[in-house]
């Protein structure tokens, strides 16, 4: 079984007709008896692609969020209240979201609504969601219509929009890559498709030529048509934009193809998966990295104790796991929970939004009221104004078969 078929195979347990309802039911080894809570749950409805292309976003969310949620419980919660998350399949589908967020929103009494899906399921269920009167937080898309237009009840957590990732790479390729001829390859889903057009007007803003523009569907294993096009263009930089398992298998077959140009990956591709199935194809391989303040496989400081306590409260995770959305998930979770902390009685949208255009540079385990989290979340913060949360982004290179950061 191939690793994408894993996450497919675990994300299909327990889900009913596209439905799945996670209340703490992944029941991780060693987890103590939950204290007793004074006030009613506070209850988190997520729609995540559990099954299709993208179930390793839907996996790497579920177990993130989970393991975030069984700490505060385990705490006492948030002012009392515990914490539950209801969890909806999108199936890594525009009408699968649909579908869910419906379901969410009518059927499930949850405070705050949260999206940990990719971008052409997310931005489906946008034009419901823009004026409320839910807050609808945004973990994983980076489709820049997340954002804009502007509405007060739309947050975009550990994602950054593809405006901004596009200008950091660019001037990562024009920079210190000194590419003169770029080839693109991207993929279907909607923060793909957003992209290849920024990327050519940046580049060529910059000197900077586009050798050939290719596209693929998520989830395809043989990309030989587009390779061959990438080849005879001759460009001196490959610069590749899709999911991390689309990326591992592209990496190989662009190497296999005999393509030695540096491939420089977007955000997605900074995960362990795209080394995992690259294999040392992958060698030298660039990516923008906005996952954590460590790289997954460091084994010192808050990156080791975070994953000795994912290793023992999931000792039988799906193979892949944790990936670079688990660690996301599990830091929005925490900025969720301090502004619903800062909340106090008051549960309402208004006042959620209050508090988390109130977060300033926060990371859990480092500030506020959750010293006990793992502090390996990047910074996050809001204002009325901007709900980006998220503006650090390193490129990395991967080096012995882990990612650190790039100096050409």
């Amino acid at each position: 079984m191939t690793q994408a078929a894993a996450w497919a195979s675990a994300g299909r347990r327990g889900v009913v007709a596209g439905w799945l309802v996670v209340l703490l039911l992944l029941a991780p080894a060693g987890r103590a008896a939950a204290p007793q809570f004074t006030a009613p749950p506070i209850i988190l409805g997520a729609h995540a692609p559990m099954t299709g292309d993208a179930s390793e976003l839907g996996l790497g969310f579920r177990y993130g969020a989970d393991l975030a949620i069984g700490e505060i419980n385990a705490h006492g919660g948030i002012n009392g209240h515990e914490v539950r998350l209801v969890l909806a399949d999108d199936q890594s589908t525009p009408d699968g979201a649909v579908t869910a967020v419906e379901r969410l929103t009518t059927r499930e009494k949850i405070t705050l609504l949260w999206g940990g899906s990719s971008s052409s399921p997310t931005v489906a269920v946008l034009p419901s969601l823009r004026d409320g009167p839910l807050v609808y937080y945004v973990s994983f898309a980076s489709d820049g219509r997340v954002l804009r237009p502007f509405s007060k009840y739309v947050y975009s957590g550990a994602a950054m929009p593809v405006p901004s990732v596009v200008a950091n790479m660019v001037a990562f390729i024009a920079g210190p890559l000194k590419a003169h001829r770029v080839a693109l390859l991207a993929c279907d889903q909607a923060n793909c498709r957003a992209s290849t057009p920024l990327l050519k007007k940046a580049l060529q803003a910059r000197g900077v030529s586009i050798a050939t523009a290719q596209t693929f569907h998520s989830g395809d294993t043989d990309f030989t048509g587009q390779i061959d096009a990438i080849r005879d263009s001759r460009p001196d930089v490959v610069q590749v934009w899709g999911l991390p398992a689309d990326g591992g298998r592209i990496v190989a077959q662009l190497r296999g193809a005999g393509i030695t140009a540096p491939i420089v990956g977007d955000t997605g591709l900074a995960d362990q998966s795209v080394i995992t199935l690259g294999g040392p194809a992958a060698e030298g391989m660039y990516a923008m990295w906005i996952v954590a303040a460590q790289f997954a496989a460091d084994n010192t400081g808050p990156m080791k104790d975070w994953r000795a306590r994912f290793a023992a409260a999931f000792p039988d995770a799906p193979k892949g796991l944790p990936n670079a959305y688990t660690m996301r998930a599990y830091a929005d979770t925490y900025v969720i929970a301090e502004a619903l902390r800062r909340a106090g009685s008051d549960l309402g949208s208004d006042n959620i939004i209050r508090q988390l255009d109130g977060i300033a540079d926060f990371v859990a385990g480092r500030d506020g009221a959750f010293a006990y989290a793992a502090p390996i979340g990047l910074p996050r913060t809001f204002s009325p104004e901007d709900h980006q949360g998220t503006r650090t982004l390193t490129p990395v290179v991967v080096k012995d078969g882990r990612f650190t950061s790039a100096t050409p």
